[in-house]
């Protein structure tokens, strides 16, 4: 007859806790159409559990451990992906990392680490959310596009331009063909903030040909 042991009860309350702890951050990423969703996180969670379980009868849960690091490390490389307007995914990436993490806590038995870390993540992908919704309504975003020719030192200067003016530059691409420079910017600029003037700063350049922002 087969009996499940203390042990046993006590490996499968760490695999239900895994999934658990993986399934509130898969929910919460799902809701908002990201790619790696509610089966994504479960798994991750689930499998660092298991891992670090099977690494406790090994005898070597630190090797085990850095491998699991890894492996996550490669999973959340694929959630990142680089488009013309930035770069997206890195929530969702930080996601998979802490799940992982969780997982690997739920598996060694420190489930008070686990359950706190799991909250405090939780609040930070919900409330911190809702604070940069707020954030973004109190600016304008648009994209800064300046060109020109010989243009060295220019991207810095334009840099300076934006910085002193409170205007947070989110991506910036810079593209080089010969002595003609483009130089790519998405920037958030406080409401109210006068762009004419930026332009002006800018325009003082004679290395900068044109300027164009939407």
């Amino acid at each position: 007859m087969f009996l499940i042991s203390g042990e046993d009860w006590v490996m499968i309350f760490k695999l239900v806790l895994a999934t658990f702890i993986g399934a509130l951050f898969g929910l919460e990423r799902e809701i908002k159409h990201h790619p790696a969703g509610l089966r994504t996180h479960i798994l991750v969670s689930l499998g660092s559990a298991i891992f670090m379980i099977m690494a406790h009868d090994v005898g070597d849960p630190a090797r085990v451990a850095a491998g699991v690091v890894t492996g996550i490390g490669f999973l959340g490389a694929g959630a990142i992906m680089k488009g013309g307007s930035g770069v997206r995914g890195l929530t969702t990436a930080a996601s998979i990392w802490i799940t992982s993490a969780l997982g690997v806590c739920v598996g060694t038995g420190l489930v008070l680490l686990a359950v706190s870390g799991a909250v405090i993540g939780l609040s930070t992908l919900i409330i911190l959310n809702r604070v940069e919704i707020f954030l973004k309504t109190k600016t304008h975003r648009g994209l800064l596009v300046v060109k020109g020719e010989a243009m060295v030192g220019v991207p810095s200067m334009v840099n300076d331009v934006l910085e002193r003016n409170k205007i947070w530059i989110e991506y910036s691409k810079i593209e080089r063909d010969g002595r003609r420079v483009i130089a790519e910017y998405r920037i958030d600029m406080p409401m109210g903030e006068s762009r004419m003037r930026i332009l002006q700063e800018l325009t003082k350049n004679p290395e900068i040909k044109s300027i164009e922002w939407d």
